[in-house]
C-alpha cells in the first residue's frame, strides 16, 4: 500500500457524501462498510458498494504515490466534516493504517487490504439509452411514491423502465395504485424493452440529478450502470466528470400493468392541485386510525369531501368545478390521493372517473398520471 496524496476537505467531503449512498445501514461484510479510496495521476476516485448498488466519484487530488486504500466510509464523512478547511494529507504509516493530517490534527486511521474490496461488475451490453437528468428525475418523482414496500411482494419494491426508441416511460404499483409517467410515450404504445431498478438505486439516481446536464444508461439481464454528469452544484463541491452508479436488476416478471389500467373512462373533472390536497390533508387527520377513508362526493359545481369515523368525528369540505350528469360517489385511501398531487407542481390536475367501484385515474400533466383503486363506501 504505497500511497501518499493530498485533497481539498471540500471535495472529499462531498465525495464521501455521494458514494455513502451505497452503503447499507447493516453490511453483510465488513467489507461493504468502506470506502475504496484509489489514488492516480491527479484524481481521486471513490467508490462505496452493498453488492446490491455500487456508486464512484472523483475528485482532484495531488498524489506523488499512486495506490489504494480502505477505510470506513460512514466514520470518515462524520470526521471530515468536523475538519476546517485545510488541505488533507494522507500517506501510508503501516501495512495496516494510513495517516492523515489537517492542519494541526494528525489520525491515524486503520485500513483493510485494498485487494479485499468487491470488484465493480461491469455491464456488456449494446442496450444504452440518454436523458437529461432532470427529465428524468421528474419522471421519477411522479411515480416513485407508488412502488410497493412490502419486501414479500419482491418485484414491485422498485420501478419499471420502458423504452421505445429513445423514449423513457417509467412505471410503479404496489397493486392498489399504478403510476406511469412517459414523455413522448402514451400509454398504448408498447415497450421494445423493460428492466426493473431497485428502489434504493431510483432514490439514488433522482438524488444526484442535475436539471441541465445529461446522463447515460445501459444494462444487461442482471446489472444497469448509470453516469450522470456532474452538475454545478457538485463541481463547485470539487467533484470531477462523471458519477457512475452501478446496480442489480429485480429479476422477477413484472406483472402486466396495462391489465389494470382502466382506459376511457365517462367523466373528466379539473381541480385545483394545491386546494385539493390541502383539504386531503385536513381530513386524513380525521380519519379513524385502523379505518383511513374520505368519501369524494361529485354534482354540479361542487366537489365535496368528507371523513371522519368513531375516534375525533366528522369534517367536510368542498371544491368548486364543472360537472355534468348526475351525482357520484366514491372513497379513496387519502394517503394515496396525497401521494400523486405532493409529487406534483401542477396547478390543476384532471380526475377521470366511471363509478363507485371503478379505480380513478388522476393526470397530474401530459406525461404522467396514477390510477387508484377505490374503497367500498359502505
Amino acid at each position: 500500500m504505497m500511497v501518499e496524496f493530498t485533497v481539498e476537505k471540500q471535495a472529499l467531503e462531498a465525495a464521501l457524501k455521494v458514494v455513502g449512498k451505497a452503503v447499507s445501514g447493516r453490511p453483510t461484510m465488513p467489507v461493504l462498510k468502506m470506502v475504496l479510496m484509489d489514488a492516480v495521476e491527479g484524481v481521486l476516485r471513490l467508490r462505496a458498494t452493498d453488492l446490491d448498488l455500487d456508486v464512484t466519484a472523483k475528485v482532484e487530488a495531488r498524489v506523488r504515490k499512486p495506490g489504494k486504500v480502505c477505510l470506513p466510509v460512514k466514520k470518515m464523512a462524520a470526521v471530515v466534516a468536523k475538519l476546517g478547511d485545510d488541505s488533507l494529507e494522507f500517506k501510508k504509516a503501516s501495512e495496516s493504517e494510513i495517516e492523515m493530517v489537517a492542519g494541526s490534527a494528525r489520525f491515524t486511521l486503520k485500513t483493510i487490504d485494498p485487494d479485499e474490496f468487491p470488484p465493480f461488475a461491469n455491464v456488456e451490453s449494446d442496450s444504452e439509452i440518454s436523458e437529461n437528468q432532470g427529465e428524468l428525475r421528474d419522471r421519477i418523482r411522479a411515480v416513485a411514491y407508488a412502488q410497493s414496500r412490502d419486501e414479500g411482494r419482491y418485484v414491485l419494491c422498485g420501478v419499471k423502465l420502458e423504452t421505445a426508441g429513445s423514449c423513457i416511460r417509467l412505471v410503479a404499483t404496489d397493486g392498489r395504485r399504478l403510476a406511469v409517467s412517459g414523455r413522448n410515450f402514451p400509454i398504448e404504445v408498447n415497450a421494445d424493452r423493460g428492466i426493473v431498478l431497485m428502489t434504493k438505486m431510483i432514490d439514488v439516481i433522482e438524488g444526484l440529478c442535475d436539471e441541465e446536464e445529461s446522463l447515460s444508461m445501459c444494462w444487461d439481464d442482471r446489472r444497469t450502470v448509470v453516469k450522470l454528469t456532474v452538475g454545478e452544484k457538485l463541481e463547485n463541491a470539487g467533484l470531477l466528470g462523471s458519477v457512475v452508479i452501478g446496480g442489480r436488476l429485480i429479476e422477477a416478471r413484472y406483472p402486466d400493468w396495462k391489465e389494470a389500467h382502466p382506459g376511457a373512462l365517462d367523466h373528466v373533472v379539473e381541480v385545483a392541485r394545491k386546494a385539493f390536497q390541502e383539504i386531503l390533508e385536513r381530513e386524513a387527520l380525521m380519519c379513524d386510525p385502523d379505518h383511513q377513508k374520505v368519501c369524494l362526493s361529485f354534482a354540479e359545481n361542487r366537489l365535496t369531501v368528507s371523513a371522519g369515523g368513531a375516534y375525533f368525528g366528522k369534517v367536510e369540505d368542498f371544491l368548486p368545478i364543472e360537472w355534468e350528469g348526475g351525482e357520484l360517489r366514491i372513497a379513496f385511501n387519502p394517503a394515496f390521493l396525497i401521494d400523486v398531487l405532493a409529487g406534483s407542481e401542477a396547478e390543476t390536475v384532471k380526475l377521470r372517473l366511471q363509478g363507485e367501484l371503478s379505480p380513478m385515474v388522476i393526470r397530474t400533466d401530459e406525461c404522467s398520471e396514477c390510477v387508484v383503486m377505490p374503497l367500498r363506501l359502505a
